[in-house]
C-alpha cells in the first residue's frame, strides 16, 4: 500500500539539489494523499511533513536549520515551471496573512498597519509589494508558455518548499517569529546582532515549526532560469525569454525580501517600529491591554455554511461573504489579466483589493471577525477559452453587485460600490465585443 520511488539527480548543471522521494499511499501520489488528509480535518505526519498540532508560543525551539528545494525533473523546463508555480503560491499565501495581520491591528496603530501604498514600512505596503512579486512570477509562467497559478498554498504538502502551514491569525510575537525567519537571508540567524535577538526569535516560533527560507526557492529558480537559458540555443523554446530581464525582475524580488521586509518584521517584533512610539514593552503585555498591538481575531475564519470556523454573527458573516465574492473577482481578473496580457483587468483587481475587500477586511475585524479569504471552488480559469472566461467573470462580478445590493443598508458607511461597477462595465464591454465579432465571423 506504501510505496516509495527514488530517482537520483544526474550529472551536470544543477545537479547538487537532492531529488525528492515520491510517496504513494494507495495509489495516491503524496500531494493527494496529503490533499485529502486536509479535506478530512485529519493531522497527520508523515514523512517528515508537519502536523497541524497547535504550537504554545514561547516554547524553546532547536535552531531551525537551512534547506534545500528538493529537485523534481531533470528538464530544467519543466523544473522552472513547477518552482514558478510554488512560488506564486507562497507569494499569494504570504500576501493573505501579511493582510490578515494587519487587519488584526487595533486602530492605535493604523500607522503600523498602512494604507495599501506599496512600501516595506506597514502591512498593506508589504502586502501590496507580495502582489507584485506574484503577478512577475505569474508573467514569467506565461512568458514560458505557461498558465498562471492564483491558488495559494492551502497545505504544507511539500515542506522543503513551503515556509510554513498557511494559516490566518492575528499579529503576534509567535506568527512575527514565523515572517522574520521565512524573509530572511540564509545567513541572517547566524550573524545576528545582538545574538540573543536570534535566540528570541526561534523561541517564538516554538517547538516543532520549522519554516523556510524563501530565498531558499528563489535561488533554485534562477538556477534553473540559467540551465534553460544554456539549453536554449540549442534547443530554442516556443516563444522568445529575454533571460536577463526576467533574471533581474527575480533577484530584485529576493533582495526585497530579504532585505527590506526581513527588517520590517524584525522591527515589529522587537517593538522598534516607529509606530509603536517608545513602548518597546508593547508584546509584554496581556493581550486584553489597550495598548497591545492587536485584535484576538480567530483563526482561520470561514463565511461557509456549516464550516467548523464559521463566523457566527448574521452581519458580519453576510459582509464576509461579500468578502469574498470580491476576493474571488479580484483573482478570475488577475489571471485573465496575465493569461491574455491586459493590464486594464489586472488595475481593476487592485482597485478590488484596495478598496472594498479593504474596507471590509477592516469592518469584519471592528466586529471582532476576519476576513476568511476562501478559496473558489472551480478555480478562477474555469472557463475554455478568453471569450469563455470573460463571460464567467462577468458573471462572477453580477453576483458580487447582487449581494452589494442586498446589503446596502449593512455596509460601512466608507463602502463604495464604484470599484464593482466599474468592473463591470469594463468587462461587458469585452464581452459585448466578442459577441459583436462572433456574430461578424457567423455572418462572414
Amino acid at each position: 500500500m506504501y510505496e516509495t520511488s527514488n530517482a537520483h539527480e544526474p550529472s551536470g548543471a544543477g545537479s547538487n539539489a537532492p531529488r525528492r522521494s515520491v510517496a504513494r499511499v494507495g495509489g495516491l501520489d503524496r500531494r493527494s494523499f496529503f490533499q485529502s488528509l486536509a479535506a478530512a480535518g485529519v493531522a497527520a505526519t508523515l514523512s517528515g511533513t508537519a502536523s497541524a498540532q497547535a504550537v504554545r508560543p514561547g516554547t524553546p525551539a532547536p535552531a531551525p536549520l537551512p534547506t534545500t528545494v528538493a529537485r523534481e525533473f531533470d528538464d530544467p523546463y519543466l523544473e522552472l515551471v513547477r518552482l514558478l508555480r510554488e512560488a506564486s503560491e507562497i507569494e499569494h499565501g504570504l500576501l493573505l496573512q501579511y493582510l490578515y495581520a494587519g487587519f488584526s491591528l487595533k486602530p492605535k496603530y493604523a500607522a503600523l498597519r498602512g494604507t495599501g501604498t506599496p512600501s516595506a514600512t506597514d502591512f498593506l505596503g508589504v502586502a501590496v509589494q507580495e502582489m507584485r512579486h506574484l503577478g512577475a512570477v505569474n508573467r514569467l509562467l506565461v512568458a514560458l508558455g505557461a498558465g498562471p497559478n492564483l491558488m495559494p498554498q492551502d497545505f504544507p504538502y511539500q515542506p522543503d518548499i513551503y515556509p510554513f502551514e498557511f494559516t490566518l491569525e492575528p499579529l503576534s510575537p509567535h506568527s512575527l517569529a514565523k515572517y522574520i525567519y521565512t524573509e530572511a537571508p540564509l545567513d541572517a540567524f547566524n550573524d545576528f546582532r545582538p545574538p540573543e535577538l536570534g535566540r528570541e526569535i526561534e523561541r517564538a516560533l516554538g517547538r516543532g515549526v520549522k519554516p523556510n527560507h524563501v530565498g531558499s526557492l528563489y535561488n533554485s529558480v534562477l538556477a534553473r532560469l540559467g540551465d534553460l537559458e544554456a539549453e536554449s540555443n540549442r534547443q530554442p523554446l516556443p516563444t522568445p525569454v529575454d533571460f536577463a530581464d526576467w533574471r533581474k525582475q527575480l533577484i530584485a524580488i529576493k533582495n526585497e525580501g530579504e532585505a527590506d521586509h526581513f527588517r520590517f518584521f524584525r522591527s515589529v517584533f522587537t517593538a522598534s517600529h516607529p509606530a509603536f512610539g517608545m513602548r518597546s514593552d508593547v508584546w509584554q503585555l496581556p493581550i486584553n491591554d489597550p495598548n497591545y498591538p492587536a485584535n484576538p481575531l480567530p483563526h482561520n475564519p470561514s463565511a461557509l455554511a456549516g464550516h467548523p470556523n464559521q463566523i457566527q454573527e448574521p452581519r458580519a458573516l453576510r459582509l464576509a461573504w461579500l468578502g469574498n465574492l470580491h476576493y474571488w473577482a479580484m483573482l478570475s481578473l488577475l489571471d485573465y489579466g496575465y493569461r491574455y496580457d491586459a493590464p486594464a483587468f489586472i488595475q481593476l483587481a487592485e482597485q478590488h483589493m484596495q478598496g472594498p475587500l479593504l474596507v471590509l477586511a477592516l469592518e469584519l475585524a471592528s466586529r471582532g471577525a476576519g476576513m476568511p479569504f476562501e478559496q473558489l471552488s472551480t478555480g478562477y480559469a474555469p472557463a475554455s477559452g478568453e471569450q469563455q472566461a470573460v463571460y464567467f467573470i462577468l458573471r462572477l462580478l453580477r453576483e458580487t453587485k447582487n449581494e452589494e445590493t442586498a446589503l446596502k443598508s449593512d455596509l460601512p458607511p466608507v463602502y463604495s460600490a464604484a470599484v464593482t461597477t466599474a468592473s463591470l462595465e469594463e468587462v461587458t464591454q469585452l464581452w459585448s465585443a466578442a459577441q459583436r465579432l462572433q456574430s461578424y465571423r457567423r455572418r462572414g
